[in-house]
């Protein structure tokens, strides 16, 4: 699989047929980031026209079909490796394993307008722990990655407001992110 920068420089990463070079994992990871935050937004299109099921029922839909698109392509492009779909591997890794989380908080993602669940994927490699890591924010336009040119926050239009949005989890971390916010 190869990239490329999509013409406008904002819309993200295209994959192209081909082999993908040494080094470039985290550029492939995003494009397939990227795609599977599409699928979640046009599924969660379809549940607002009624033609998909609503609330837990969409995140558990969202979560699976967003799993095989990330699963799929991670195995395709790189046969070598393994994937873990969810909770990280609780042992030590033995081979290249991409941790891949297709959609962080379902509640929200079921939640009619809220734009506040992302996708994860992170690469970690025997001995040198994680050495590619994507998170997508698709209701958003947001990704950020570890390394290279997009390894900030990139929003493609004007940024949803002038103050930067803290993300947490709606169970957990409210106090931190209320003190970060101060």
């Amino acid at each position: 699989m190869a990239f490329r920068e999509a013409n406008d420089g904002a819309t993200g990463w295209e994959v192209l047929p081909g082999a993908w070079a040494p080094g470039s994992e985290t550029r492939v990871a995003a494009a397939i980031v990227q795609h599977a935050g599409r699928l979640l937004l046009d599924l969660r299109s379809q549940e607002e026209e009624g033609l998909a099921p609503s609330g837990a029922e969409l995140g558990e839909l969202g979560r699976r079909c967003a799993g095989a698109l990330i699963r799929n392509r991670l195995l395709t492009t790189f046969p070598g490796d393994a994937v873990s779909l969810g909770k990280p591997p609780r042992k030590r890794v033995a081979r290249r394993t991409w941790e891949v989380v297709p959609l962080d908080d379902a509640k929200a993602y079921g939640r009619p307008g809220c734009p506040y669940w992302a996708v994860h994927v992170a690469l970690r490699e025997p001995g040198r722990g994680v050495t590619a890591a994507v998170v997508s924010v698709p209701a958003l336009c947001g990704t950020v990655t570890s390394t290279g040119s997009r390894s900030l926050w990139h929003h493609p239009g004007s940024p949803p407001g002038t103050a930067p949005i803290l993300l947490h989890d709606g169970a957990r971390g409210r106090e931190a992110a209320v003190a970060l916010g101060r």
